[in-house]
């Protein structure tokens, strides 16, 4: 009976593929054994860090109650600068949600059209 070749790593919406990363434990050098490593990690970095900026930000909102005059185009207003603060991080964050969903939307489409290529007789999941 002829040897067959290993599957291919599985694929995910366009990017890289899929392999498990050894990580290596106490326990495991003793035992041999290999844990995966998973995405997680990376996950949690960016909790902790926006987590700084939004106590940075809410520092930073809560140091400025001073008035200020905003001029846009033709507009003129005076508002508290830390109203203004929180006018553009709710504005950034607004911004980042947009192109997050996009590009989800992208990759999920991508995905849908490889499926439908590699498997020719099954349709898409919506």
């Amino acid at each position: 009976m002829p040897v067959q070749p290993p599957p291919p790593p599985r694929r995910t919406a366009g990017m890289a593929p899929a392999v498990a990363m050894p990580l290596m434990s106490s326990a495991s050098l003793r035992t041999g054994e290999r844990l995966e490593r998973r995405g997680s990690g990376g996950a949690w970095f960016g909790v902790l860090v926006a987590t700084l900026l939004v106590v940075a930000l809410a520092v930073l909102i809560l140091q400025n109650p001073t008035p200020v005059d905003v001029t846009f185009l033709s507009w003129t207003a005076t508002v508290p600068l830390s109203l203004l603060f929180l006018g553009v991080a709710v504005g950034v964050g607004i911004v980042a949600l947009v192109i997050g969903s996009l590009r989800t939307a992208q990759l999920r489409r991508r995905l849908a059209e490889e499926r439908t290529i590699t498997m020719p007789g099954r349709l898409p999941r919506r």
